[in-house]
């Protein structure tokens, strides 16, 4: 059955209507705010046996909202519909002008979030998108399919879900962030398309494509599905592209048993980038990151050597465990260093540009309140700005970091190794430092071992 309406008082009238099943077909034009819950004034039935679906009665004429809440319903959906947010002066930031929370059978399908650029905001604001495309909480059993966002600060920020998919999107133009989660149980994120960023160069902002965090909340998110999605920097500003850092477990704020990610799949993705990290994911347990391809894309930088940051890498947070890691393609691979529970089958890329010179360092560190990192420079001139290092010196761990490009060597080379985040919290099992224990320049060894207690830079000559 469908019901054909052309304004939000009728669509009320509608769902009252409705048992289950139903069709509210809406008529082309501006809706304004669309507010469906359970203390609507008069009352309006919310909760169906069935979906009821709002659509658009032609997709080539949409109706449009210019804000929404949909919130306590069963069996929703919405299909074609456009929601069109326009920025005014005042407008939070991260303000969430479509909002959908504690729903159950939740379907967001075929419609269109249409972003808008700030004005009279800062210069790192102006000109760049405003606010959050979807915000989705509490809500269970939903989708979010086949959707475009963009031209907003954030496209979708997903939290407290459980039984999710996110399938089919296509997220492009935003600011800082395409897809955030937290605190989600039950979440496929499969065959989206995220390309094309446009970051504010003097923002500082932390831009990523795909963003997991434990941030603000008590509990991890778990069995989670990134499954098929192809995440391109286009002709756009670099991000990382799937980024899961576990900041309560791994700035001591809570345990590694009770707030450790669980259950994560991460396979068949695409990542062009120009980021070294196109896989980070901090402290899980049940890990498999399988068949990814991760390759270098310039965006809209100039051709030219790409400098090892450039290059998109996989990191896996060394205190995760039953980790395998089976038939990706990155540039480095980083954080297993022989955990008997990790199983490692990786090729890599080569840096695009050169392949005449390897340099390779190895290091271990002592980690506290996180790992020991540093840059490393060769005559003088940046090869990495920040490798993490993860084997324990403790326990007698090594790790191996290779670089490969042209060099430019002439014969007395000098390798500098500089150590950037010291930190110490009054005891010497409150320490972390740096070891070196040896450096190669092509076919030449440099067998000279340094201890770094405190940031600063030793030199190894060839």
């Amino acid at each position: 059955m469908a019901i054909t309406v052309s304004s939000t008082t009728e669509l009320y009238k509608a769902l009252n209507a409705c048992s289950g099943g139903e069709t509210i077909l809406l008529k082309g034009g501006q809706y304004g705010t669309l507010n469906i819950n359970s203390y609507m004034s008069p009352a309006t039935k919310i909760d169906f046996a069935s979906k009821v679906t709002i659509a658009s009665a032609d997709p080539s004429n949409p109706a449009v909202f210019s804000k929404a809440e949909v919130r306590d319903s069963t069996n929703i959906a919405f299909d074609g519909v456009t929601f069109d947010y326009t920025f005014k002066p005042g407008d939070k930031q991260d303000g969430t002008p479509f909002v959908f929370q504690w729903n159950d059978g939740l379907t967001i399908k075929n419609c269109t979030f249409d972003g808008d650029e700030a004005y009279g905001v800062s210069a790192s604001a102006n000109g760049y998108g405003y606010g959050v495309g979807l915000f989705v909480r509490g809500n269970t059993n939903t989708v979010i399919e086949d959707n475009e966002a963009y031209n907003f600060y954030k496209g979708m920020n997903i939290t407290d879900n459980d039984d999710t998919i996110v399938r089919g999107n296509d997220l492009h133009s935003m600011r800082m962030d395409g897809m955030c989660f937290s605190k989600m149980d039950g979440l496929v994120i499969e065959d989206n398309y995220i390309h094309d960023f446009r970051n504010s160069p003097t923002s500082g902002d932390h831009c990523d494509m795909i963003q997991f965090f434990t941030t603000g909340t008590k509990e991890p998110s778990v069995d989670v599905v990134i499954r098929g999605n192809v995440l391109d920097i286009g002709s756009g500003s670099w991000t990382q592209s799937i980024f899961m850092r576990n900041e309560v477990v791994d700035l001591g704020q809570a345990s590694f048993a009770s707030m450790a990610y669980r259950n994560v799949t991460i396979e068949d993705n695409t990542i062009v980038n120009g980021h070294q990290w196109g896989i980070y994911v901090g402290e899980t347990i049940g890990l498999s990151i399988n068949q990814n391809t991760l390759t270098h894309g310039d965006g809209n930088k100039p051709d030219g050597w790409d400098h090892p940051s450039e290059m998109p890498q996989i990191y896996v947070d060394r205190d995760s465990k039953g980790v395998a890691l089976i038939e990706n393609v990155a540039y480095k691979i980083l954080g297993y260093s022989g955990q008997s529970d990790w199983t490692v089958q990786d090729g890599s890329s080569e840096p695009a540009g050169g392949t005449a010179d390897t340099l390779s360092v190895r290091v271990s560190g002592d980690a506290w309140n996180g790992d020991p990192a540093f840059k490393l420079m060769l005559n003088g001139v940046t090869v990495d700005a920040s490798t993490i290092v993860t084997a324990d010196h403790a326990k007698g761990e090594w790790q191996t970091v290779t670089f490969k490009g042209d060099f430019n060597l002439d014969g007395s080379d000098r390798v500098g190794v500089t150590f950037t985040n010291d930190a110490w919290g009054g005891t010497s099992s409150t320490d972390r430092n740096l070891y070196v224990d040896e450096v190669s320049l092509n076919d030449q060894i440099n067998t000279t071992n340094w201890t770094l207690g405190r940031n600063g830079t030793q030199y190894w000559d060839f």
